[in-house]
């Protein structure tokens, strides 16, 4: 179900928009302006007495890797889990922005910096680059350690204020019984993400890692991708293929299949 905790309901073109905690009447009366003049905008950003927020409203079609696409299946869906996501992360003080308002076709929530695959595209001091998404894996790292999970955990998901990590998009987060795996697999997204990135090197893998220091999920997600490292011989030929999929998928399947050394747990 939706978040409950609101302050006040609007409605806004025949649909019930809920506040999420408590607003002032003017930005109430804003966010339906922004809502008017950005019916056909997917995401955007605006201000309110010198904060920037963002809006972003059901997607009509799927742009994307395979990843992207097999996560959105049901936009309408994915929105839903997102908001209802947030309402939950919010609750626990998790590194998220803060949700402010939605509806059926759209949410407002908090800005939290830039997103982290930006950051890196312009980023031209290497050293720099490592430190960020150092940053990354310990703030997925922080959010295992309390028993989240992200869903897709792709650097495009996370921002960076100059301060912290934030995560974002969580309409791929599930909770469900087996929580291990869910924290398995939300890693093996992570480093896959990484390869798929043309900003981020094969040769900095192993430093990005050492800061998600949850050694036991680390090593369970190795194992998971040593069972298909048979793959590479049939993909090898395949290898210098400009497809971002099937060039990451080598590429992890190569990386995972060499020996390495576990991160470090947090004593």
């Amino acid at each position: 179900s939706f978040p409950t905790r609101r302050s006040s309901d609007l409605l806004f073109n025949g649909v019930i928009m809920l506040i999420y905690g408590d607003l002032s009447d003017d930005f109430k009366l804003f966010i339906e302006k922004i809502l008017n003049e950005n019916k056909n905008i997917r995401i955007c950003d605006f201000y309110y007495l010198g904060r920037k927020y963002w809006l972003k409203q059901l997607e009509t079609t799927v742009d994307g890797g395979f990843l992207t696409k097999f996560f959105k299946i049901n936009p309408k869906k994915s929105l839903k889990n997102e908001i209802n996501a947030l309402g939950f992360l919010n609750s626990k003080n998790a590194s998220t922005p803060k949700l402010i308002a939605y509806g059926d076709t759209f949410l407002i929530i908090s800005d939290v910096g830039a997103a982290v695959n930006e950051i890196i595209e312009k980023e031209r001091n290497d050293l720099q680059k490592i430190n960020i998404l150092k940053k990354c894996s310990e703030a997925l790292a922080n959010l295992h350690e309390i028993n989240l999970i992200h869903g897709r955990p792709a650097i495009r998901d996370m921002a960076w204020d100059g301060k912290k990590i934030s995560f974002l998009d969580f309409e791929a987060m599930k909770l469900k019984q087996d929580l291990q795996k869910q924290k398995v697999l939300d890693l093996l997204i992570f480093v896959y993400e990484l390869f798929r990135c043309p900003d981020v090197k094969d040769t900095w893998i192993d430093e990005i890692l050492e800061n998600y220091y949850d050694v036991d999920t680390y090593n369970l997600m190795r194992l998971k991708i040593k069972k298909y490292k048979f793959l590479l011989q049939l993909l090898y030929p395949f290898k210098n293929s400009s497809k971002k999929d099937l060039s990451a998928l080598i590429r992890i399947l190569k990386w995972g299949s060499n020996p390495q050394t576990s991160p470090k747990a947090r004593l």
